[in-house]
């Protein structure tokens, strides 16, 4: 029923006439009072009506013979209890009938008008009960905006638990004045306390809050208290279990009539996960800032408006280092200090497209001077448009300074050049084979192409194999299979086919090379050709055994010569020794004579002229 409508029937007076000239009269009455009536004949129609809403009800005394008012009866019996429904009974003059006095027992809201009633009175009568009734649907109206604010207040309540239960949070009230406590079950687990431990004192509070976080805690306290101050604060809180969580509090101070402060009431939420997702996130956001920084690739981010707004720390020590500040500059106008026109102007044109229509830029290279530094600078770079924390484009490049790169391939094309020239014009054959394989042979000089009249493609891995003399190379192969997997230097000497069929012989070497942690890295070998030299030492054997067998004939010679020469010398020492003693004995003397010149003469056969 809308409100209106339920206004209507509120306010209607039901009247029961028991004749229609009493009708008639009533209604002109009423109705000239501006009273909205509705008259009925039996007083069960109107019982019917009462459930739709009655002001007040006039009867006549004969209505209320016999059982035709137990409908009446009933319905008021039913009311709720701030309605007391008028009823006003129009009665024969001095009446004091016994259903009159039952009525007025069991209707309760009775007023007796007695007839003849004056139309003033009546209208008055029936003014004052519709008065009362008024009174009394505005008392229903306070109760049920009541019911209904207590239903709100009750499913507002019923919310805010679900809330705080599933954002893990509690609620307190600190009494300012006497610090005494009062909070839910729900701080009890924030504070990990079991149950009937709930703190109910400031000071025991303040005892479990963290050491390094307990002055300021205080401080504020102090402040809410002296000057009613608000308290918004995170921090650490120590559990029974030694454990360390982090809380949210919040609270407001309620001041008393003279402004003093009075209470404080607040929530308290855990957010010890949130602490550690953002010391977390705080790691990785510098985590990623020392890698953007340390990374050997620069970054910049050009915003909407075309302004340089990050820049990693290598882009500030290397390639913005003429230009400071470089954050919150126009990208032309620095582009403009680094590089000659019309580089400059090409790359500032191409930011702009990139920012303009979003298509990704790969450049194939920069070779340049630059205007702020000597010598020539090269760059690889890239340009991507993103979109900004605040929605709008930039233009984010990433550059990798081949400065250092391009000098270093330059040297080692010049090493490389060196290495070549040195190598293809010593006299030696040379070679390089893998560490890890059994002699796959990578590289040779030119000597040895020269020689072997064979191409790389030829001798590349075990080609090799393929200019060795048959009756060498098994032994060779093994022997050199051998040292490479030991990772042992090794040297032999066997003969190489060269290119016009012939063997020639050469003395080879290979020298194991190794890294700093002492693992071969590679092998390189040489292979000397020594064939004049091995015929060379081939004659010398040859003479030296040529002299060796003179040497003996020599030897033999000299021996039988000293056999020979030695029997002579006998008779002539004994000669000298007779001499020596036969004084004057010419014959003697003679005879000593005559020997030793006949043994002289043996001694002369023997030595040439």
């Amino acid at each position: 029923m809308t409100d209106i409508k339920r206004e209507s029937f509120d306010y209607r007076v039901l009247v029961q006439a028991p004749t229609g000239k009493d009708a008639e009269l009533t209604r002109a009455i009423l109705e000239r009072a501006g009273v909205a009536c509705v008259y009925f004949t039996r007083l069960d129609h109107l019982c019917e009506q009462l459930t739709l809403g009655a002001g007040a009800v006039l009867l006549p005394e004969e209505a209320l013979d016999g059982d035709l008012n137990v409908c009446l009866v009933e319905w008021l019996a039913r009311q709720p209890p701030w309605s007391d429904l008028p009823v006003q009974v129009l009665a024969r003059p001095g009446a004091d009938s016994a259903a009159l006095a039952k009525a007025m027992e069991v209707l309760g809201n009775v007023t007796v008008l007695e007839r003849p009633i004056r139309v003033t009175a009546l209208v008055s009568a029936v003014r004052s009960a519709l008065r009362g009734r008024r009174r009394q649907y505005q008392i229903r109206d306070h109760l049920d905006e009541r019911e209904r604010a207590e239903e709100a207040l009750l499913d507002s309540r019923e919310r805010l638990r679900a809330a705080l239960d599933g954002s893990k949070a509690g609620t307190f009230r600190w009494n300012i004045q006497t610090n005494a406590l009062e909070w839910d079950e729900n701080l009890d687990q924030l504070f990990g306390l079991s149950p009937g431990k709930t703190i109910r004192s400031l000071e025991n509070f303040i005892a479990t809050v963290h050491p390094e976080d307990r002055a300021g805690v205080i401080e504020r306290c102090e402040r809410c208290a002296r000057d009613g101050a608000n308290f918004d604060m995170e921090f650490r809180v120590i559990w029974p279990d030694g454990s360390v969580h982090w809380l949210g509090d919040k609270g407001r101070t309620f001041l008393d009539g003279a402004g003093r402060p009075l209470y404080m009431a607040g929530m308290c939420i855990g957010i010890t996960d949130r602490k550690r997702a953002e010391e977390e996130f705080r790691r990785s956001a510098e985590l990623l800032r020392v890698l953007i920084d340390r990374s050997p690739s620069g970054f910049y981010l050009v915003d909407a408006d075309f302004r340089i707004s990050h820049v990693n720390a290598d882009s500030q020590a290397r390639a913005f280092q003429n230009v400071v500040p470089v954050v919150g500059r126009r990208l032309d106008e620095v582009m403009r200090i680094l590089w000659p026109e019309p580089l400059a102007s090409e790359i500032i044109a191409i930011f702009r497209h990139t920012l303009d229509t979003g298509m990704p830029y790969q450049s194939p290279g920069l070779v340049s001077t630059r205007n702020d530094l000597d010598g020539v600078e090269s760059y690889e770079w890239q340009l991507e448009r993103i979109t900004l924390p605040n929605g709008s484009y930039g233009v984010v490049c990433y550059y990798y300074d081949t400065t250092r790169l391009r000098q270093t391939e330059q040297a080692l094309r010049e090493s490389n050049a060196r290495f070549r020239d040195l190598v293809d014009n010593i006299p030696q054959l040379a070679w390089i084979a893998d560490a890890d394989t059994d002699g796959e042979v990578r590289w040779f000089n030119q000597n040895w192409f020269d020689y072997t009249g064979t191409t790389l493609e030829e001798m590349r891995g075990h080609g090799w194999r393929a200019v060795h003399h048959p009756d060498h190379a098994a032994r060779v192969i093994q022997k050199f299979t051998h040292h490479v997997r030991a990772g042992l230097d090794w040297e032999d000497t066997f003969p190489l086919r060269g290119k016009d069929g012939q063997f020639r012989w050469f003395l080879s070497r290979m020298k194991v090379i190794r890294d700093e942690s002492g693992a071969v890295a590679r092998i390189f070998g040489t292979n000397t050709d020594i064939t004049e030299q091995r015929e060379t030492a081939n004659e010398l054997r040859r003479i030296a055994a040529e002299l060796s067998e003179m040497n003996r004939r020599k030897n033999e010679f000299l021996a039988m010569l000293a056999h020979e020469l030695r029997n002579p010398l006998a008779p002539i020492r004994n000669a000298a020794k007779i001499l020596r003693l036969s004084g004057s004995n010419r014959e003697a003397v003679q005879s000593a004579a005559d020997m030793m010149e006949r043994q002289s003469g043996q001694l002369v056969v023997y030595l040439p002229e």
